[in-house]
């Protein structure tokens, strides 16, 4: 569980600064 939490985090801070790029 601490994994997918862990790996969710991960994607939605680089989502996060790909939107900064734009």
């Amino acid at each position: 569980m601490m994994k997918v939490m862990k790996m969710t985090l991960e994607l939605e801070k680089e989502k996060r600064e790909e939107d900064e790029e734009k």
